[in-house]
């Protein structure tokens, strides 16, 4: 596999990932309760759409219960 320009390949990436969330998953899962997130997004940015779904994908994957709540933006 190709490494990139700081000596890492996409591989050490992934796993590195995987690392991390098997261990948040533990740490999740010895909880009494699951952690809970929630978020408020308001307007439609498409980066923030994509951010907000990479955090709820993270989430559901560890165990976190995650709450969404969209509103549109208002001016009066």
């Amino acid at each position: 596999m190709s490494e990139m320009s700081n000596g890492f390949t996409k591989n050490d990436f992934k796993n590195l990932r995987k690392e991390i969330l098997d261990e948040a998953r533990e740490i999740v899962n010895s909880l009494d309760e699951p952690p809970k997130l929630t978020i408020v997004s308001v307007g439609d940015d498409y980066a923030s759409q994509i951010y907000v779904k990479n955090k709820i994908k993270t989430c559901n994957e560890v165990g976190i219960e995650v709450n969404q709540f969209t509103m549109k933006p208002t001016f009066d």
